[in-house]
């Protein structure tokens, strides 16, 4: 289609975390710090779709603008300590998580206060408080204070994306309060339903059953993973789950705050077998540039090309029923199979047929972000880590004063076009 697509990320500013770390800590200089590191974690994962990043400090006066509207049309209320959103003028509240506000507000920590109508309000705008006076605020018709958490999601998206957009994502815990929240908001503000017409929610990543958390010495960070495994590889594996079911990341131990998760851990989880999985479809790839090619078809060829566009069919068909990248990627798994098998069969490849499964196989990859790398590169620098390896051990060989088998191996190099030159400083070698 010719529609444009914007994705928008708040980078937003949780400042009760920030000023827990210790008045003396700048929380808004704190959160451009953890912001660059967000950002390059994303180009690092090759998430490169993000078009606009948005602070909520950067939209004070926009977020004033909302609140204040929404307090003139009868939907907020001040009190000493902020301005709430009154949830009880809003009937469809509850209506996307099918929670009951009035009952279940305390299983969702909404935080209590005396001045509230309503136990599940929230508030727009929070007035500074006596003793932090080093909390970050700004002048507002309600006196200085700084924005809930809600309000600013919905403002930024109000402002950059307009009064209605096409789909909404998040993680699954955060529909209820926080998504009900924007969606009352922005619909009592501008007036148009719904707000948003398709939500994506994903579900979490636990560690042997368990969330993520710090406190219990199970947490480990992007950066950290990204010191084992390629960042393809990380988004293979995420892949392998489907976006609405709980990824759980399967350690041989259970981790604790004196025995934390290590980066060289992940060795021993799935995500190895996501890297051998992976590998196994840029197989397809490199077994259809590298085979000798003909012109013939040979047996089984017309054959191995309805495979391929049954392949190509059954991933966007798996792609077009909510995203089902397991099915997807399975269909790609199974091509492989029919692929590699007809290989052991013939020892060349139709060049017609070879063309075609590089191409299915980069346009499917691409809509994944996978397979997209320079299979003769990738080989390339394999070749140079295998002769490194191969000169190392020839090495070890004279020092053992083994020259004979020393010779031989350089022999053999030679005859497939590799020379070393012993030298004092040590052996080189070059490709001639």
């Amino acid at each position: 289609s010719d529609s444009e697509i914007r994705i928008s990320e708040n980078g937003k500013k949780i400042i009760e975390e920030l000023l827990a770390r210790g008045s003396r800590l700048d929380p808004l200089g704190l959160a451009r710090e953890f912001e660059e590191y967000f950002r390059e974690d994303l180009l690092a994962l090759k998430i490169i779709t993000v078009t606009l990043f948005a602070r909520a400090s950067d939209f004070i006066p926009e977020i004033i603008e909302v609140a204040r509207r929404l307090e003139e049309k009868g939907y907020a209320y001040d009190t000493v300590n902020a301005l709430y959103f009154d949830s009880s003028k809003f009937e469809d509240y509850g209506k996307l998580s099918r929670v009951n506000p009035a009952r279940e507000y305390r299983v969702y920590r909404i935080e209590p206060d005396p001045n509230k109508k309503n136990d599940a309000d929230w508030a727009l705008w929070r007035k500074i408080r006596k003793g932090y006076p080093k909390e970050p605020c700004w002048s507002s018709p309600w006196g200085l204070g700084r924005p809930g958490w809600h309000i600013e999601d919905t403002t930024i998206i109000l402002r950059l994306l307009g009064s209605q957009i096409d789909i909404h994502g998040g993680a699954k815990e955060l529909m209820f309060p926080h998504h009900e929240a924007e969606i009352a908001q922005a619909e009592a503000y501008t007036n148009i339903k719904p707000w948003v017409r398709s939500w994506i929610h994903t579900d979490v990543l636990t560690v042997n059953g368990k969330k993520m958390s710090k406190s219990l010495g199970n947490y480990i960070t992007v950066r950290d993973a990204l010191k084992v495994f390629d960042p393809e590889v990380l988004r293979y594996w995420v892949l392998l789950t489907r976006y609405r079911h709980r990824m759980d990341l399967v350690l041989p131990f259970d981790p604790d705050p004196l025995n934390p998760i290590k980066p060289e851990h992940l060795i021993e989880t799935p995500i190895k077998q996501a890297e051998q999985g992976l590998e196994r479809l840029y197989n397809v790839i490199r077994y259809a540039r590298m085979m000798p090619k003909t012109e013939k078809n040979l047996p089984g060829t017309e054959e191995i090309r309805a495979k391929l566009q049954l392949a190509k069919k059954e991933f966007l068909d798996a792609m077009d029923d909510d995203f089902d990248t397991p099915k997807a990627i399975a269909a790609l798994h199974d091509f492989a199979t029919s692929l590699f098998k007809y290989c052991q069969e013939n020892k060349e490849i139709n060049k017609n047929l070879a063309d075609e499964i590089v191409s299915v196989f980069r346009e499917l990859g691409s809509i994944l972000g996978i397979l997209q790398k320079d299979i003769m590169k990738l080989d390339d620098q394999r070749i140079v880590e295998l002769i490194k390896l191969i000169v190392d051990v020839r090495n070890k060989l004279r020092q053992k004063k083994e020259y004979a088998l020393a010779d031989e191996i350089r022999e053999k190099l030679k005859n497939i076009g590799i020379s070393l030159e012993d030298t004092p400083s040590g052996t080189r070698w070059y490709i001639s």
